[in-house]
């Protein structure tokens, strides 16, 4: 019997900008945009914390990027640099089941040249919810 998987969720702040006005939305928007340096220092951090010193059931274990922000496909390179950042850590750590890349998007950008080649680069890792 295969003993239950382990989730580990790591919330990454890409942006609080978005690209549209609804009058519902509760969030206060404003040009701040995180940088990919700490994100992945943020990434490698968390990965360090829950596996370096403990080695046991690893191969249980996995990874929930959680991407959040304004709109985060404001920013694919951001998501990217995360992705690729998480994908080392994976490797390092000796984690097999993949990393799961989960975010909300307002779909916008969807069509958007960059904005599909990231996604499609990261599709087998991606959960999308759009709202």
């Amino acid at each position: 019997m295969n003993a239950p998987i382990k989730i580990r969720s790591y919330t990454i702040l890409t942006n609080l900008t978005c690209n549209l006005r609804c009058t519902y939305c509760y969030e206060n928007k404003c040009s701040k945009v995180n940088n990919l340096e700490d994100i992945q220092d943020y990434i490698k951090g968390l990965y360090k914390q829950d596996f370096e010193n403990n080695k046991e059931n690893q191969e249980e274990m996995q990874i929930y990027l959680d991407i959040i922000g304004g709109e985060s496909l404001l920013h694919p390179e951001l998501i990217d640099g995360a992705c690729q950042t998480a994908l080392e850590m994976d490797e390092k750590y000796n984690i097999k089941k993949p990393f799961i890349l989960n975010m909300t998007t307002n779909a916008v950008l969807l069509l958007e040249p960059e904005v599909q080649e990231t996604l499609l680069k990261w599709v087998k890792h991606l959960h999308l919810g759009i709202s």
